[in-house]
């Protein structure tokens, strides 16, 4: 999770510098994206889903990260995060046609 984030900035840096090779750091910039979200998922599916203790010893199982839970919100936050940006710019080109036309509302 930690180098999904480093190789997304190193590709969108390199992106600008290639010429040839553009399309390589379009990718890499991808399944940077991709990788860190399936991992968030992941993480924040094993928090939702609570962590066996007993007193303040953990004593679950090495495995205990992959369960249905925690792969379906691994699945599915790389959806809902795109959903977000896609309202992030259907909602920013609503606004900018109501500045340009003078008025906030139809």
């Amino acid at each position: 999770m930690l180098i999904a984030p480093i190789f997304r900035s190193v590709a969108f840096e390199f992106r600008f510098k290639a010429n040839r090779s553009q399309f390589v750091w379009d990718n890499a910039f991808h399944y940077g994206f991709l990788v860190a979200t399936f991992a968030q998922g992941m993480v924040l599916g094993a928090f939702v889903q609570g962590f066996q203790i007993e007193g303040r010893s953990f004593t679950g199982g090495t495995l205990d990260w992959l369960t249905i839970w925690q792969a379906a919100n691994a699945v599915f936050m790389p959806l809902a995060l795109a959903d977000t940006a896609y309202a992030g710019w259907v909602f920013r080109g609503k606004v900018a046609e109501d500045i340009g036309s003078g008025g906030y509302g139809p």
